[in-house]
């Protein structure tokens, strides 16, 4: 299993990174809260305490940027960077390297802060992304990047978005395969034959749900044979 950390958004989900350090930014003094420049991932399982797949449904990401589609273990790092100018983050080494893209933006509902993350399986792509609401006086990151819009499609045509209810969630993703505090796992397993090989794929998906309504989602994708 990948290390698992990761514009106006909407996400849809189907079933189916050069370096920098963190650097300090400062913080008035009545800002409620600070937004790092690297993701926390919600998937803080110690090793052999991930969550067991629960559903064997295909749950493929369709996801874009401002327009450019993003596939998750397809797209490359550099396109990414080449479209947005983004800085791309790193940390740590080997089974531990993480890099990603932050990206900031707002809709309706609010604020809100996006990664596009490549861990150490992902090798030179795009593997997971994740999207958190903060608050309108949240102080981000400068290497942040403003975007104009977000797209991500699970079980086309649902659309999973920030501010939808712990209900809507429910109908789109089934059954959590388990329920941490305000977080709910979905965790789908399924094979797949790729250049006449057999794929093991895992879709993973976390929702942190505050107040009845979705203000942090995660997904991963991993294939492996």
């Amino acid at each position: 299993m990948k290390n698992l950390r990761a514009v106006a958004v909407s996400v849809v989900v189907t079933c189916m990174c050069v370096g920098g350090g963190l650097g300090q930014i400062s913080v008035p003094k009545t800002a409620v809260a600070v937004v790092p420049w690297a993701p926390v991932s919600l998937f803080g399982f110690p090793d052999g305490a991930f969550p067991k797949a629960t559903g064997t449904k295909v749950m493929m990401v369709s996801l874009s940027v401002e327009g450019m589609p993003i596939i998750l273990e397809e797209t490359m790092i550099v396109d990414v960077q080449k479209r947005f100018g983004a800085e791309f983050g790193h940390s740590g080494d080997a089974g531990d390297s993480l890099g990603w893209f932050c990206l900031e933006g707002n809709d309706a509902g609010g604020n809100w802060v996006f990664w596009l993350i490549s861990g150490e399986i992902d090798g030179p792509t795009i593997g997971s992304f994740q999207w958190k609401r903060i608050s309108a006086d949240a102080v981000v990151d400068p290497r942040c990047h403003q975007v104009g819009d977000v797209g991500v499609a699970i079980r086309p045509p649902w659309q999973l978005q920030l501010g939808d209810s712990e209900i809507q969630v429910g109908k789109i993703l089934g059954k959590p395969a388990l329920v941490q505090g305000g977080t709910r796992f979905f965790v789908h397993d399924h094979k797949e034959m790729i250049r006449n090989e057999e794929i093991d794929v895992s879709s993973s998906v976390a929702v942190r749900i505050g107040k009845g309504q979705v203000e942090e989602i995660e997904v991963i994708k991993t294939s492996t044979n």
